[in-house]
């Protein structure tokens, strides 16, 4: 895996490591033998890719749930 400009990595709770190729528009994770677990590939049209400028994993207490609290907590304020 490469990237010559831009890029980013993230070390996975489970050994994993998720990869940023911004410039490519592709982001990846990849389990400890190098295997691609999944990727993703930025396309907007014409088979042309976008920049992704960062990605990350978020924690699992960050899940659907959270995010459905904290929409309610908002629309109360």
């Amino acid at each position: 895996f490469f990237t010559y400009r831009m890029g980013n990595h993230q070390l996975l709770p489970n050994g994993n490591a998720l990869l940023v190729e911004s410039v490519g528009g592709r982001v990846v994770e990849v389990d400890t033998n190098g295997k691609i677990v999944w990727d993703y590939l930025n396309l907007v049209g014409g088979g042309l890719t976008a920049v992704v400028s960062d990605a990350l994993v978020l924690p699992e207490q960050l899940d659907e749930g959270f995010f459905r609290n904290a929409v309610n907590v908002c629309r109360v304020s």
